[in-house]
């Protein structure tokens, strides 16, 4: 997205990115074998794109990537992704079609991940299929606890207990 000259959020926005990459481990030991996922990440700004890559392999996740919206329909058909991660304003197809798309294909969690923070965008969001609409920037910790919550949906039904 392109901000208006003397607007200094991307700056800003690159500023606490790179600082954020930079502050990360080589490994996060809390990570349990099975909890890895194959992850679609779909934005055209390389700095988010390398942040969110770096983070969620860190977690133990594979890493699919697309940068315009024609790509990511793309990723999603043929790599089977487990989660998407999806920006609204993309090159070629925006992300809210990309997400109408892919949930009209398969029932995978979409998070947008955006700088649109209006109540219409919000509305969009939902009216797209979207899972989550979170806000760029984004803080990393709040941002996997989220992602962690979106991805493992709770059982439908309770497990029963048999009386012995």
């Amino acid at each position: 997205m392109r901000y208006p000259r003397g607007d200094n959020r991307a700056l800003l926005l690159t500023r606490r990115i790179r600082h954020t990459i930079m502050a990360l481990t080589p490994a996060n030991p809390n990570v349990a074998e099975g909890d890895h996922m194959r992850i679609l990440i779909v934005d055209d700004n390389r700095d988010i794109i390398e942040l969110l890559q770096r983070v969620l392999r860190l977690e133990g996740h594979e890493v699919l990537i697309a940068r315009d919206g024609l790509e990511a329909l793309q990723q999603e058909a043929s790599g089977e992704p487990d989660l998407v991660i999806l920006d609204v304003n993309l090159p070629a197809l925006d992300g809210w079609e990309v997400c109408r798309r892919i949930k009209a294909r398969r029932a995978v969690p979409v998070v947008l991940l955006t700088v649109r923070a209006e109540r219409a965008d919000i509305e969009r969001s939902r009216a797209a299929g979207a899972d989550d609409h979170l806000l760029k920037p984004f803080e990393i910790g709040a941002f996997l606890k989220q992602i962690a919550s979106i991805s493992r949906p709770t059982p439908s039904v309770a497990p029963t207990v048999q009386a012995a």
